[in-house]
């Protein structure tokens, strides 16, 4: 059947072609019946391969159905059956049975010839009556509960393609079967939140899992925890494989086993490890191919040919799919791969040499890293890693940490390192008998603490319980048959039977190590004396080492990875012999020696029993079960084939072995590797009551200070004594190195090289190690100062990094075309960054979002607020051009709102018109509204009170215009001038009536709070009920609401109430002509300290309305100009406009051509979608790319095509966030209909 369809299909995938045959032949041998099983599934598969083929041709689809229609036949044919009539199970019976109506012959007679008559048989004839819609509903449990159980086991012949050892197919074809690339649909729209109800699992014939249900919150970083052997590692495999039914849209990665080894480079295999951008760049390559083929044959038709047309389809569809392509790159930023993969490869202690290095030429351990760093750069939705920190030192795992924190996707991480749960983790997840339970919001340390609470408080109730129902029972035996007390007793029976059965308490979970007695041995026990090793004598790794290791010694030798602890441990134990130098020993000591790889020296295939009586004979059986069992091997663990186990579950077996050898000294390299937290803290208590000596290697800081009393640090070719604790060398690797502010990278020159400046800085590796000044200078990255005696490079961006260069041009001068090195880098605050030799990239800064009151939205009003008589309406009517008579001494000249909108000033826009000179332009505007002033006791409805503040909720930011200036002929309604008591007035009314708004809206919660509960409403309504309390005493104590610091969460009950003394506001101080043009006013002082006392922060700007309203008659722009020159003053009113807008937090960007040239209006902090949403509503929902570069850039280029010319187009996919002043092209597919 597969090698049909791929003679028919060849472009369909093979994964696909094998799911096909197998998904047909479980439907040929299926029961049902409401339906016929098979031709659901070959209408299923019919459209599956017809989607797959990519051909959606007439002729192909019924290539397809055919083909489909054939199998279906054959099929039918060898199983000879209905599936609508008859089970699987079914067969031919003995004996024909006839229905027939045959009254007259005895169900004798019928049995001697060899038939039945069912109806002569049975002659008695019961009526029986049922109950339709009952038995409907027991028939459809019964279904579903068949169905469940028997699809429970079913495994479709394509799973074999997952079930089969990872080895048998490549990482490719492995990531593509688990993630398929999914082009031009709504995935990205899709939820990525995983929960998965009623989950088994089982390996070996033993249950992992049952009934269980898996909930991952997109953008949580789960830690999962429990002993070791319960099943951790097999949960991650079933997820990575899809075992567990997980949506197709959400991609997993699982990081479990190191990298095979070929001539890749390692900054190569990091590249490749993003099958879908290596995928997408090959599909994006050959349809650009095709494409100028078919413009090349295309060229030569003409335009009315049928080919020219069949060449046209052929070339649209070419053209959307390319489209698809082209916007999952720029989704994925593809052009910044390599920068991101060398920053990640640098983190894990990649130098940039080693980048360079052939995978294969790396250890397992360095292997390891690659995997975590080929998975770290993939980004998965979900990301699975298994005991990461195990191949890592502290720098590393450092390194790792920080990079989860800013992880933007779902991380389940399995680990038993507490410092490093407690750094990642949001969330725990303890698995344990055969369920998951989850602990929202918890580290390790939280959850440790609440999970010895739940158990003692189920240990508590459970007790509690059983005494109860002790008692209950005693009495109903005692008086189940005395008639006096027997309705007593038969009530304590009802009592009884409702008591709901708590299951009995986990008993708690311990481990035991015990390591032998310790045969006394004269000194000296162990010595290094001037030692030092190459692998080869060129290379020094170790260079004269001094050692000493007694019976009461309790070492600890920490450092980066690649420095020689290893090495260093194998000299110790004979396993290498010195270049030179001198290692002596008592001749009678045994070392028990646990290597970090223990896993290779035991048999996976024999039992650790088996394989102890093998290697150490001797014991009987149950002898080597008991010493299993002191290291936590217990009841028929011992007996299973090792390959059955844990990596926790082997470790102890290893150290089982290494207690047979009764030795005096124990080398331990990191012994806490896949030991789960109980029996890390069991292995520290027994290392410590072990009489011998005890030298190990370690990255557990926890495991160190547990057991070690001297710390030795191996580094840069030496093993030395540190002075301090482990603490004390973790802040000396993660601190500033030099109070100076030099940062470290390398110890022995005190600077850092060009990559290490590079990656930290996160510039994109366009620059080589030696490249002229001329190509930093093209990058527009640096400047070059040559006034310094020191060839300096100034970083411009941010921090203001020097880099200190040598140049290797002639003389000590040099040009743009000499070439330099980088040798130090200075800062002028201190770094956090590490002494080692291998260097961590910062930490993504995570941007935090501006946090705006009010509704979101571009287009936002801007109401004119004030008391009557300061001068509104003349500013609307000078602001907006529009004429409303003469509102002077009129209080309510404005009782409905006026409207306008006003045309924002804006230089770009200028500048790009005068450059385009298009057909049509269209500036951006804002839109202002005259509100009629308020009075004293407005919030009590005084004059037009009630109206006018339901004027000012429907704005969305404020003028707020005070009166500065006397004049006898406009009388003030309080009577005389003061701007202070105005601004009072003001904010009081605005207060009193949100106060009396707000105190309504906790009124209703407080109804709906008060029938309790613990749902997540409820929650929900209570926490809007803090922040409403909240938000009225804030309002009691007589400040406004804009001024609180408020939460996110806040934000979002605040913003719904539209609340007056929430809006922004800019303060307009309404000056005499006079005034405004010397800008002196003998109230500028006071209200500018009111402002910075009640209103900090809000923007105050001068004006003069009737200087204004006098330019506004000028019959040009020209002539208003020449007496603002002529005054030498110039217009507030553009100040105004833009800083209203800013207020608003509105910002811009422009579409241009000789067409059109405008100007859209858009929150600051919008990204690309959404920017597109506000030309078209369509643009956002089919949004695939936009073409970016800024207005500055085009100033400073010249024109578009000098743009272009250097390469600072820029394309950005759906999480470009747009900034103010970019010029934007919008790609968006074809609006579904």
């Amino acid at each position: 059947m597969q090698a049909e369809i791929r003679t028919q299909l060849p472009d369909v995938d093979s994964v696909v072609v094998d799911y096909a045959a197998g998904y047909l032949n479980h439907a040929a041998r299926q029961f049902s019946a409401d339906g016929d099983p098979l031709a659901e599934a070959a209408a299923a598969i019919a459209q599956l391969l017809l989607s797959a083929s990519g051909d959606l041709s007439r002729e192909n689809e019924a290539t397809v159905q055919k083909l489909v229609e054939k199998f279906v036949q054959r099929l039918s044919t060898q199983s000879n059956v209905d599936g609508r009539q008859q089970a699987p199970s079914a067969r031919k019976l003995d004996q024909t049975i006839s229905v027939a109506s045959q009254r007259n012959i005895s169900s004798t007679l019928g049995l001697a010839g060899g038939a039945v008559d069912l109806e002569s048989a049975n002659t008695r004839k019961v009526e029986s009556r049922v109950d339709k819609k009952k038995l409907e509903k027991a028939e459809r449990k019964l279904r579903a509960k068949l169905d469940k159980k028997e699809f429970k086991t079913v495994e479709y012949e394509a799973s074999r393609l997952l079930d089969q050892p990872d080895e048998q197919m490549s990482y490719e074809e492995f990531f593509m079967a688990v993630n398929p690339l999914q082009l031009g649909s709504d995935a990205a729209s899709k939820s990525k939140d995983i929960k998965v109800d009623g989950i088994d699992i089982s390996i070996g014939g033993k249950r992992i899992l049952t009934d269980t249900n898996l909930t991952l919150a997109y953008g949580r970083r789960y830690g999962l925890v429990g002993q070791n052997g319960i099943g951790k590692s097999t949960l991650l495999r079933a997820l990575a494989k899809r075992e567990v039914s997980i949506p197709t849209h959400i991609s997993i990665l699982h990081v479990e086993q190191e990298i095979s080894g070929d001539d890749t480079p390692a900054l190569q295999a990091v590249l490749d490890a993003d099958v879908w951008r290596k995928h997408l760049l090959k599909e994006q390559e050959k349809i650009t191919k095709e494409l100028a083929e078919l413009e090349a044959e295309r060229a030569s038709m003409a335009d009315t040919s049928t080919d020219a047309a069949r060449l046209d389809k052929q070339r649209e569809g070419l053209d959307i799919t390319l489209s698809d392509v082209q916007g999952k790159l720029a989704e994925m930023e593809s052009d910044k791969a390599e920068s991101r993969a060398a920053s990640i490869l640098a983190g894990l202690g990649f130098s940039h040499e080693r980048q360079q290095f052939a995978t294969k030429t790396f250890s397992g351990g360095w292997r390891m890293r690659l995997a975590l760093a080929r998975a770290l750069f993939c980004e998965p939705d979900l990301l699975l890693l298994d005991e990461p920190s195990n191949m890592l030192d502290v720098p590393s795992i450092t390194f790792l940490a920080n990079y989860l924190q800013g992880y933007p996707s779902t991380v389940l991480v399995v680990s038993h390192d507490r410092a490093f749960l407690n750094e990642v983790a949001t969330d725990i997840i303890h698995q344990h008998s055969e369920r998951l339970d989850y602990y929202k919001g918890a580290n390790f340390e939280s959850f440790y603490a609440t999970k010895e609470e739940r158990r003692k408080t189920a240990k508590r109730e459970y007790e509690n319980q059983m005494a109860v129902r002790a008692h209950l029972q005693a009495f109903i035996d005692k008086f189940r048959y005395n008639a006096a007390k027997s309705s007593e007793a038969q009530s304590r029976i009802k009592k009884l039977e409702k008591m709901p059965m708590l299951e009995a308490p986990e008993s708690e979970y311990e481990v035991h190590f015990k390591f032998p007695e310790v045969e006394k041995l004269s000194p000296p026990i162990i010595q290094m004396d001037n030692v030092s090793f190459g692998y080869t004598p060129d290379k020094i790794l170790l260079k004269n080492v001094d050692l000493d290791v007694q019976l009461d010694s309790r070492i600890g030798i920490v450092g980066p990875n690649g420095a020689g602890k290893t090495t260093a441990l194998k000299l110790l134990i004979g396993a290498l012999s010195p270049s030179s130098g001198l290692i002596s020993q008592n001749p009678r000591l045994r070392i028990g020696f646990f290597a970090q790889h223990h896993v290779d020296a035991l048999d996976l295939n024999a039992s650790a029993v088996g394989f102890m009586a093998a290697k150490y004979p001797g014991k009987s059986d149950e002898e080597y079960r008991r010493h299993l069992g002191a290291f936590g091997i217990t009841g028929m663990t011992g007996l299973q084939k090792m390959e059955l186990l844990s990596g926790g579950q082997k470790s102890r077996v290893a150290f089982a072995c290494i207690g047979l050898q009764n030795p005096h000294i124990l080398v331990l390299d990191e012994p806490s590797n896949h030991l789960d937290i109980e029996a890390m803290d069991a292995l520290s208590v027994a290392l410590n009551q072990f009489q011998g000596g005890v030298l190990m290697v370690s990255h557990d800081v926890t495991m160190l200070q547990k057991v070690c009393t001297s710390l030795w640090v191996c580094d840069q070719g030496t093993v030395e004594h540190f002075p301090g604790t482990v603490k004390d060398y973790k802040k000396r690797i993660t601190e500033q190195a030099n109070d100076s502010g030099v940062a470290l990278y390398d110890r022995s020159r005190q600077c850092c090289t060009l990559e290490d400046c590079l990656l930290y800085l996160a510039i994109e590796r366009k620059v080589v190690p030696e490249a002229p000044l001329s190509k930093w200078g093209q990058l527009g990255l640096f400047k070059i100062d040559k006034e310094k005696s020191l060839h300096q490079i100034h970083h411009t961006p941010r921090n203001h990094q020097t880099f200190l260069a040598t140049g290797t041009g002639p003389g000590p001068a040099f040009t743009s075309r000499s070439t330099f090195r980088i040798v130090g880098v200075f800062l002028p605050t201190p770094l956090r960054t590490y002494a080692s030799k291998k260097r961590m990239p910062p930490k993504k800064e995570v941007k935090q979002e501006k946090l705006l009151l009010g509704r979101p939205g571009n287009s936002l009003k801007s109401g004119i607020v004030g008391l009557a008589n300061v001068g509104k309406s003349t500013f609307f009517q000078a602001l907006t051009k529009c004429s409303l008579g003469n509102p002077a001494n009129f209080p309510y000249a404005t009782i409905d709102p006026e409207e306008a909108r006003v045309i924002v000033p804006d230089e770009r826009f200028d500048w790009l018109v005068d450059h385009y000179k298009p057909k049509s332009i269209v500036p951006a505007n804002l839109t202002v509204y005259d509100i009629a002033g308020l009075t004293r006791g407005a919030s009590t409805g005084a004059g037009l009170g009630n109206a006018f503040l339901s004027h000012i909720r429907a704005v969305d930011a404020v003028f707020q215009v005070v009166r500065c200036f006397d004049d006898a002929e406009i009388i003030h309604v309080e009577g005389d001038v003061d701007p202070i008591r105005d601004l009072e007035i003001i904010s009081e009314e605005l207060r009193i009536k949100d106060t009396e708004f707000v105190e309504k809206a906790l009124e209703n919660l407080a109804k709906q709070t008060r029938r309790g509960g613990q749902s997540l409403e409820m929650k929900k309504l209570k926490e809007e009920q803090a922040t409403v309390e909240k938000i009225l005493e804030m309002l009691k104590a007589g400040k406004d609401v804009r001024k609180g610091d408020w939460g996110p969460k806040e934000v979002e009950v605040i913003n719904p109430l539209f609340l007056l003394s929430a809006k922004p506001v800019v303060f307009l101080v309404n000056l005499s002509e006079k005034d405004y043009i010397r800008q002196k006013n003998k109230h500028l002082p006071k209200i500018a300290e009111w402002v910075k006392e009640h209103a900090t922060g809000d923007p105050i700007i001068p004006i003069s309305v009737s200087f204004e309203d006098r330019l506004t008659r000028f019959e040009t722009e020209a002539d208003a100009e020449e007496e603002c020159k002529k005054l030498g003053t110039k217009s507030a009113l553009p100040k105004i406009v833009t800083t209203m807008r800013k207020a608003l937090n509105l910002g811009s960007f422009f579409t241009t051509g000789t067409d059109e040239v405008r100007q859209w209006t858009i929150r600051n902090g919008t990204k690309a979608p959404q920017a597109a949403g506000v030309i078209h509503g369509d643009f956002e929902k089919t949004f695939i790319q936009a073409v970016v570069y800024n207005y500055k850039i085009m100033k400073e280029e010249g024109d578009e095509a000098a743009v272009k010319a250097k390469g600072k187009v820029m394309t950005k996919g759906k999480d470009y966030v747009v900034e103010d002043g970019d010029i934007l092209l919008i790609k968006a597919g074809a609006a579904k209909a």
